[in-house]
């Protein structure tokens, strides 16, 4: 999966004898280059994931610090990219004007024809993406500075070649919930591709050679047995306005959470949530090396596994939360435990959620020693809270269990940390009922349909 990378060298040694400054920006700054490489990295990955390299010679895509911050490859052309932390007026006009410098470039370089198949974008982690490029100027400043810069901007503007800008709050979990599941140490890859990045020199070969590399370290790390665990984006749980149907499953998945297949019962997830909050604040700067587990508790049939769902589908989609799910109990979950035992914790994602836990027919899997010896053994650091279900008795179970193995019950003397909510599912049968009724005959039932406890 190796790039031819003469082409693009040529390119930037061009580049960076005609505009310098712009050409060495990021690497030269002092701030801001972090997340840049995280946007990269991101959009790179996906292209690694869909192996959508090089199509229609892309000779300059997916390269990082090359002409803008970075590009990146779309059916056969090149987008490149402005990463900013926060999308305002400010920085689109400060975007500009890089666009404009490099169009200027590409038409006094006599590479009309690259410029044509080159289109301009700007993701941030946070702002108003409803700016649009035609209420955007060059600043007063640049326009006295270098008078002859608007026209290229209006160029690219008058040609359909600026793109509505990208959110993305998180582009650190982006790129592991992309290659995770795809390669052994989806973390370990994160960390390696950013230290590649962070080698980026000045000079324009150093460009392709971090590509490739990059590259490489994704095929070495492509596994015989990929984890089962699931590191999920927004789309893997955002409700379907158009769903239809009422899941009364034993296991309810992820495609009914989409579906919308299950009564809402926000008050519900508000108390979960709180909840998790209340186990965040009190963990915070524990000298106690611990793996903080909060277990949703309730008897057989009370729809515990639902209300799971529904925490995960609120942290990911209304806090933004980072969250690994185990669908088949504990199967993944000490490979993953091992592999963020050797995780920065800047990688590490906010919550592991697993449904039943403790289910006899699936705790052999989980080595509950093994789990103690890399928490107790990594010392005191931020590890994901579990956040998992099951009846009484299992947890009763896992309690006796998990004795002086690296758990302990919510204000107990134990090690760890664990608590569990009581369910008990206080809505009327009655009540649920009525709900299926206007769920078979309604469509899209307001997400906001709640049952007081």
């Amino acid at each position: 999966m190796k790039y031819s990378g003469t082409d693009l060298t040529h390119l930037l040694a061009d580049y960076l004898a005609t505009e310098p400054h712009r050409a060495r920006g990021g690497i030269s700054a002092l701030t801001g280059f972090q997340f840049q490489i995280w946007f990269y990295l991101a959009d790179y990955a996906k292209a690694l994931v869909c192996n959508n390299l090089l199509v229609g010679g892309q000779a300059f895509t997916e390269a990082f610090e090359t002409l803008s911050d970075y590009t990146r490859g779309d059916k056969g052309g090149t987008i490149c990219v402005q990463a900013k932390y926060r999308l305002d007026r400010r920085g689109m006009a400060a975007a500009a004007a890089e666009f404009a410098a490099i169009e200027r470039f590409l038409d006094s370089s006599h590479r009309s024809e690259l410029r044509k198949r080159i289109s301009y974008e700007v993701v941030a982690c946070s702002g108003t993406k409803s700016l649009d490029w035609a209420n955007i100027q060059l600043t007063k400043d640049i326009r006295a500075r270098d008078p002859g810069l608007a026209g290229y901007f209006e160029q690219a503007r008058s040609e359909g070649r600026l793109r509505q800008p990208r959110i993305e709050p998180d582009p650190r979990w982006k790129l592991i919930s992309t290659v995770y599941g795809q390669l052994r140490d989806p973390f370990g890859f994160a960390r390696k591709s950013y230290e590649l990045c962070l080698n980026r020199t000045g000079e324009p070969a150093s460009a392709s050679l971090v590509r490739d590399a990059i590259a490489e370290l994704y095929i070495e790390g492509v596994p015989n047995a990929p984890l089962l665990s699931r590191a999920l984006s927004p789309g893997d749980v955002q409700a379907d306005a158009h769903g239809t149907g009422v899941s009364l499953a034993k296991t309810p998945t992820l495609d009914d959470l989409r579906q919308g297949r299950f009564m809402p019962r926000p008050l519900r997830v508000a108390e979960v949530v709180a909840t998790l909050d209340d186990l965040r604040e009190s963990t915070r700067g524990s000298s106690d090396p611990s793996l903080p587990v909060l277990w949703i508790d309730g008897r057989s049939g009370s729809g515990k596994s639902v209300l799971l769902l529904q925490v995960v589908q609120h942290l990911v989609i209304e806090r933004k939360s980072s969250v690994i799910w185990f669908a088949s109990g504990g199967k993944d979950i000490s490979a993953t435990i091992e592999l963020l035992a050797k995780t920065d914790e800047s990688l590490r994602p906010d919550y592991l959620c697993i449904d039943d836990i403790y289910d006899p027919q699936t705790r052999e899997v989980l080595d509950v020693s093994h789990i103690t010896r890399l928490v107790v053994h990594g010392g005191a650091s931020t590890w994901p809270i579990l956040i998992t279900c099951g009846p009484t008795e299992f947890r009763q179970d896992f309690e006796r269990d998990c004795r002086a193995e690296g758990f302990r019950v919510w204000n107990s003397e134990l090690r760890g940390h664990h608590t569990y909510l009581s369910l008990a599912c206080r809505y009327s049968q009655s009540k649920h009922r009525a709900w299926q009724e206007l769920r078979r005959g309604h469509r899209g039932l307001p997400l906001d349909f709640d049952v007081p406890a």
